[in-house]
């Protein structure tokens, strides 16, 4: 058994002769994506001398501009401690900057900085780069697989929160 497939057993039992097959090879496709697009992450953030959170963390402050770090927090799924660490880091690695509210000092917002921009910048086009490299169908099966993994994932959570309500 390899990495990859003892990942795949242990996370997802993708193996499990009791699922649909069809469904089995959805969850085992989606899987080995994941656990692919995480490495090759990795290698690109790495490059950089930050982490995947590090880089998530920039992306979530390009998107949205300014976010207190509670909620960085809670959209990274870090604890405020792990999250305070992150900003800290990234600020001194000049990423990032915090700015204290004019109307409300005790709330801080972070922002992230040209060079943070830039980082995000790079992993995103290295990453795209690389996707589009080993992409290997017809155009389009490509725009159908991708409308079909957006409808998916725009069902999967409120499928997952159906089923643990109650």
């Amino acid at each position: 058994m390899t990495g990859d497939d003892a990942d795949e057993a242990l996370l997802l039992g993708a193996r499990d002769p009791a699922l649909d097959p069809a469904v089995r090879d959805v969850l085992s496709g989606v899987l080995a994506l994941q656990l692919a697009q995480r490495r090759a992450m990795a290698v690109f953030t790495a490059a950089l001398g930050l982490t995947e959170s590090d880089v998530l963390a920039l992306a979530l402050l390009v998107r949205h501009d300014r976010i207190p770090v509670g909620e960085l927090a809670g959209r990274l799924g870090l604890t405020r401690g792990s999250a305070s660490l992150l900003v800290t880091r990234l600020e001194q690695a000049g990423l990032m900057v915090r700015v204290r509210e004019v109307a409300d000092r005790r709330v801080v917002h972070i922002h992230a900085t040209e060079a943070g921009v830039a980082a995000v910048s790079r992993v995103r086009n290295a990453f795209v780069a690389a996707l589009a490299g080993s992409l290997e169908a017809p155009e389009e099966h490509l725009r159908i697989a991708g409308a079909v993994l957006r409808e998916t994932a725009d069902r999967l959570v409120p499928a997952a929160e159906s089923a643990t309500a109650g």
